[in-house]
């Protein structure tokens, strides 16, 4: 996000920038977060690349499941 400072203030088109990062970063913090609040994202319990990395889709998958009821309703 652009930030202004006392010797360079925000131009006229970052405000409108700052918005779209913020939109972005607002969905990504939110699902993130329930992720890691749902399944412990912060610490893998396996060791090695692939075997993280498929643990992490597992909980991709399994947050998408937890939240299928809701997005199911919302759609009719």
């Amino acid at each position: 996000m652009h930030e202004g400072r006392r010797t360079r203030p925000v131009n006229a088109f970052q405000p409108a920038e700052n918005r779209d990062i913020s939109r972005k970063h607002c969905v990504l913090g939110q699902t993130l977060g329930s992720v890691k609040r749902w399944f412990g994202f912060g610490s893998a319990q396996l060791k090695g690349l692939r075997k993280v990395y498929a643990e992490h889709i597992m909980e991709a998958i399994a947050h998408n499941l937890k939240r299928l009821p809701r997005i199911a309703a919302s759609t009719g």
